[in-house]
């Protein structure tokens, strides 16, 4: 099974951290959060990074609100990723830690992405090929001694 979840478009944030405002259930797939301030989503998040049992990396894809982020489609596929204390059963409570910082699915996905196919989104690509492509019939008329004016 690919590993890509999207994040080669996901969005990350330089010193990003805030704490749980409420637990957080073994199977919950909204998390509420002191601040969610520069977070845009798809997004990986690691709940309680500190403490290696606990830890848990989750896939944030869904909807962000100024005190909450969400799993779309109550996905629990994003929740105990690789690097996870557990493969399940995990609950932090109130004033747990919350960081974002790049993580092993970051690359791994950047991987599969660019194993699959280019990273280049296909509009620029086409715009690309198409701006490259005028280039050369512009290049063809010189060189065949036609003028523009």
């Amino acid at each position: 099974m690919a590993t890509t979840r999207g994040a080669y478009e996901s969005f990350n944030t330089n010193g990003f951290e805030t704490r749980l405002t409420t637990e957080a259930s073994a199977i919950d797939t909204v998390f509420y959060l002191q601040t969610t301030q520069g977070l845009t989503s798809p997004f990986y998040m690691v709940i309680d990074p500190e403490d290696i049992g606990q830890r848990e990396y989750v896939f944030i894809d869904g909807n962000v609100t100024s005190t909450s982020v969400e799993i779309a489609d109550a996905n629990q596929d994003n929740r105990y990723l690789e690097g996870s204390g557990a493969s399940s059963g995990l609950t932090h409570t109130a004033g747990t830690t919350v960081r974002l910082a790049p993580t092993l699915q970051h690359f791994e996905d950047l991987w599969d992405a660019n194993q699959v196919g280019s990273l280049m989104p296909t509009k620029l690509a086409t715009r690309i090929v198409s701006r490259a492509k005028s280039g050369m019939l512009v290049l063809k008329q010189l060189r065949s001694g036609n003028s523009f004016g």
